[in-house]
């Protein structure tokens, strides 16, 4: 059994190491920084249609206002989910970020000096059992390669939810051919992570690499492509107990 642990605890560490190091790798590549740039139009395509369709999800599970809610956004990076949520009423007092890499909750504190952000992987928060009515988790799980992590992030999430809470999921569900630091999630998969929920959900976004090139047609095409099945690239979704 100790053993077992200690296969479980360097699996852990491995995969931190590892997601710490892809994204230094990211940030001190030009190529990877451009696909990510905020300035390109098919990007502010994806996350306006992306902050709509929470919104209305939201909205349609009755989680709306979020004003006295208890609210951990998981991998939290640069903290645009967390200043959507305060747009949506969250109290800044009753927001919690957790991420691993510090150049991003940075970015996050200066945009909401008043959050509380942790620089740490989520089984290791200090978070009592049935803390947070909301636990966001977006392109989060894709970052994780190993199955046994993937388990302890969805294991530690159900322990933390308040009984009544949701998951609000965003992620990939195509594989990334050209990014072997990318692992799609699939709906069925998601559903074995967490077996005592219930998805509700939809896909979204226009496959970036195409979204991205879209240019000055943006407004014309994205919309319009958005709207194929097979060329939208993620799920959207939020998961209640049974």
């Amino acid at each position: 059994m100790r053993g077992a642990k200690n296969d479980a605890l360097a699996e852990h560490h491995a995969e931190v190491e590892r997601i710490q190091h892809v994204y230094s790798r990211y940030d001190s590549n030009p190529l990877e920084q451009a696909k990510r740039d905020p300035r390109n139009e098919g990007n502010r395509y994806i996350a306006s249609e992306r902050r709509a369709r929470v919104h209305e999800l939201l909205h349609g599970e009755h989680l709306l206002p979020l004003n006295g809610r208890k609210i951990l956004d998981v991998g939290c990076g640069s903290g645009s989910l967390l200043r959507s949520l305060v747009e949506w009423g969250a109290g800044v007092d009753g927001l919690i970020g957790v991420d691993l890499l510090p150049d991003r909750l940075s970015k996050a504190q200066a945009l909401l000096p008043g959050a509380r952000l942790l620089q740490a992987a989520i089984q290791a928060a200090p978070f009592q059992d049935s803390t947070f009515d909301i636990v966001c988790a977006f392109t989060l799980m894709s970052s994780v390669l190993s199955t046994t992590v993937r388990a302890e992030i969805a294991r530690e999430i159900t322990r933390i939810l308040k009984p009544g809470g949701a998951i609000v999921f965003y992620d990939i569900r195509y594989p990334s051919p050209g990014n072997s630091n990318v692992r799609a999630i699939t709906q069925r998969e998601l559903e074995a992570l967490f077996p005592a929920f219930e998805a509700h959900g939809s896909t979204l976004t226009l496959l970036p690499p195409l979204a991205r090139r879209l240019g000055r047609f943006s407004r014309l095409v994205y919309p319009a492509l958005a709207k194929v099945p097979p060329l939208r690239s993620h799920y959207l979704a939020i998961l209640r107990r049974r």
